[in-house]
């Protein structure tokens, strides 16, 4: 390679260079003037921790002096205050926004009577108790919630299954959930007597005193 091919590359290099230099100098610049484009870009904050979001706010925990009713004892003490609608192996869940599961087996007859008692006929009529097994699973979702006016728990249907078919909640006569919202009143007020207030936790109904 001659020197003149040598001194030609090296004035390359650097004409390049210089270049890139003062492209760069006058973007600086630039940004300066015109108070910089990161100075309008708000700092990135992960959505987990983003200032004036978050988790919402717990729930104020109840005093020692409330009273807790768990499921178990729901469970055991619930069945003796549903003397109309006896029902067998209830299983009970408590979810902290007030939704009330409960499982159970209730045999054919009974049901038959409690309609017939109360006044009130299943969608099919007849048929429903008819062509029913003898023993009928029983699945029921309640909204429970406080009345102010009563001071009373009272529950709202959300879902309900007999013999393992839904069943629209919108189709039963009214009355049908009567007896298992005054049941539940008698069990609570039994357990704790007169509550003024009232509160759902997973698991566990609580009641202030």
């Amino acid at each position: 390679m001659t020197a003149i091919t040598k001194e030609k590359i090296y004035n390359g290099i650097v004409i390049f260079c210089t270049a890139v230099c003062i492209l760069l100098i006058g973007r600086v610049a630039a940004d300066e003037l015109t108070g910089g484009r990161e100075k309008d870009v708000p700092r990135h904050v992960p959505p987990a921790v983003r200032e004036g979001g978050g988790a919402p706010a717990e729930t104020e925990e109840p005093d020692a002096g409330w009273i807790r009713i768990d499921t178990q004892t729901l469970e055991q003490e619930l069945g003796k205050y549903l003397e109309e609608l006896p029902l067998q192996a209830l299983e009970i869940s408590v979810a902290a926004d007030g939704a009330l599961g409960l499982s159970a087996e209730l045999s054919r007859d009974a049901l038959q009577d409690y309609c017939e008692r109360n006044d009130m006929q299943l969608p099919g009529g007849g048929l429903v108790q008819m062509l029913a097994p003898e023993t009928i699973e029983l699945e029921l979702e309640l909204l429970c919630s406080r009345d102010d006016e009563s001071g009373m728990i009272t529950v709202v249907p959300r879902h309900i299954c007999l013999a393992g078919v839904d069943v629209d909640v919108s189709e039963l006569p009214s009355g049908f959930f009567s007896g298992i919202n005054t049941a539940l009143n008698r069990m609570l007020l039994a357990s704790a007597g007169a509550f003024s207030g009232v509160s759902f936790a997973d698991g566990q109904i609580l009641l202030a005193p």
